[in-house]
């Protein structure tokens, strides 16, 4: 027992970089050149791939940021890229966290992220409104980033849904228990309509990119 209240106590005084990162204000410029790695998959603008592969990261709250990079640091998230960027050395201290997360979060969202079939929109509205709206990620699917909460409006179909089917088969650890309860009675037409519907949902007009940018930055 004493064993155990003092390995607990260590565990309190470990120094964690993401959790220091977020009482930090970011500093965008050097959080550009961080960023410089992270392009190379989610692409200069932060829209990943409209299949869904690799997920739009542009405009995310940068709190939300933080916390999925503390999750794949972690192993709590499981990708053999972000496993291995966050654990080599380039996001080793709570500046280069925050600064980076907050270059992420002023990029533009995409103006065409993918779509799924279009076919169930009104159901999927229906059980957003539902399950998740009314509860957490708002009306709008806009989120909260001090509630650690991810914008999900305008992310790609295929991403929503892979991750919406790893929350609902007990695969993403740490995840919040209703959100795994509520999701854990839909069926899979039920997932598809309710991802359709948010990668069709338009974040406001100033989040968006106009058709045919590209990040200054990166030319």
């Amino acid at each position: 027992m004493i064993s155990t209240v003092i390995f607990l106590a260590v565990q309190d005084t470990v120094a964690n970089p993401f959790k220091e990162a977020r009482d930090l204000e970011p500093d965008p410029e050097n959080g550009r050149g961080v960023y410089v790695t992270c392009s190379g998959c989610h692409r200069p603008e932060g829209w990943g791939t409209p299949s869904g592969i690799i997920p739009q990261i542009a405009g995310q709250h940068p709190r939300v940021v933080m916390r999925q990079l503390e999750h794949f640091s972690k192993g709590y998230r499981r990708s053999a890229e972000m496993n291995a960027l966050v654990n080599a050395g380039v996001l080793d201290t709570p500046r280069l966290i925050a600064d980076v997360s907050g270059y992420i979060s002023r990029l533009p969202m995409t103006p065409a992220p993918g779509y799924g079939p279009g076919d169930n929109l009104q159901r999927g509205r229906a059980l957003f409104d539902t399950a998740c709206g009314s509860r957490c990620h708002g009306e709008d699917a806009t989120g909260n980033d001090w509630k650690l909460w991810p914008r999900l409006h305008g992310q790609h179909y295929g991403y929503l849904l892979r991750q919406m089917e790893l929350f609902r088969n007990g695969e993403r650890r740490f995840a919040d228990n209703l959100m795994v309860r509520r999701l854990g009675r839909f069926s899979g037409d039920d997932l598809q309509a309710v991802a359709d519907y948010l990668s069709r949902l338009s974040p406001e007009p100033a989040r968006v990119a106009p058709p045919g940018w590209t990040n200054p930055h990166f030319r």
